[in-house]
């Protein structure tokens, strides 16, 4: 067998390398984040509040600021308050029990330098537990290496791109991270589209080896300056839709209400960002998996 196509020529490849290297510093960035996430090891409560009125955005900003000066003076450092809509609050506070936030809690709302009287507030736990995402990383590892081996054992004679491979080890891996956000893993969004983002040079890394292909980026196979173009426009259009639909970019829409609406305009970037990978830059290696499968069974049959 060609060396090219034998586990340690996989590994010579250069193009393979640098993939290699991207999805590790991503991964790395994302477990570096849940290892000092201080709700992640330490726990802590959760509060909500419901404001008596609602507010317009200023008057949002200037509670939450309040908020989190009172609770800087009491002493506690390691918060996270913001807000949804023009009515809700929403309040994290590492390290401390049920019992002790809402006595925290009692002091704040007699304060008369909020902008609006708390009409409700709702307490809850933040589990202590051990750092989830290492754990969730070691399973989805796994699940690459199995399926890693499993296609290169099953489909080595058939000589099916190392691109294909290493592109399916990389999806499997990177891509539930851009979903952690909606299982509440308290993983920065901030950190997990960085560590996604640094993904997509994977393609330009990867972009030889996939322009044998018959389908590259939406169409037939185009030379590297084209195609370099269609990447650089997929990557300015994604993060045009992740600051239109941010939560920064929801505040100024102070007319949207809906607690719902805000946490679709929360996760949506997440779940784009996913499918962008998924579909865009990985598509052409997946199309000549697909291609070459259906070669194989119909010379079979």
């Amino acid at each position: 067998m060609d060396a090219t196509y034998s586990l340690f020529g996989i590994l010579r490849e250069n193009k393979v390398r640098l993939l290699i290297i991207f999805v590790t510093i991503s991964v790395f960035l994302i477990a570096l984040n849940g290892l000092f996430s201080p709700f992640t090891l330490y726990g802590g409560s959760w509060v909500h509040i419901q404001a008596e009125k609602p507010l317009n955005v200023d008057e949002m900003r200037q509670m939450v600021l309040l908020i989190e000066k009172e609770l800087h003076e009491l002493g506690y450092e390691e918060i996270n308050v913001g807000y949804v809509g023009d009515i809700f609050i929403l309040i994290d506070i590492a390290g401390v029990d049920i019992e002790e936030t809402q006595y925290i809690f009692e002091i704040i709302s007699e304060s008369n330098v909020l902008p609006s009287k708390i009409n409700m507030i709702d307490f809850g736990e933040i589990t202590r537990q051990p750092n989830p995402i290492l754990n969730l990383f070691i399973l989805y590892f796994l699940a690459a290496i199995t399926t890693g081996l499993f296609l290169y054992h099953r489909y080595k004679n058939h000589k099916i791109s190392i691109v294909g491979i290493i592109t399916v080890l990389s999806t499997i891996i990177i891509t539930p991270f851009g979903f952690a956000s909606l299982i509440n893993l308290k993983i920065s969004g901030d950190l997990i589209e960085m560590a996604i983002i640094m993904t997509i040079p994977t393609a330009i890394a990867l972009e030889n080896h996939v322009s044998t292909t018959d389908s590259v980026f939406f169409g037939k196979e185009k030379p590297k300056k084209s195609r370099m173009k269609y990447l650089i426009f997929l990557i300015i259009t994604v993060c045009a839709i992740r600051f239109v639909t941010s939560v920064i970019g929801m505040h100024e829409l102070h007319f949207i209400t809906s607690s719902l609406l805000a946490v679709f305009f929360w996760i949506f970037p997440q779940v784009v960002m996913s499918f962008f990978i998924v579909f865009v830059i990985t598509g052409p290696a997946y199309v000549k998996i697909i291609h070459k499968l259906k070669y194989t069974f119909n010379n079979k049959s």
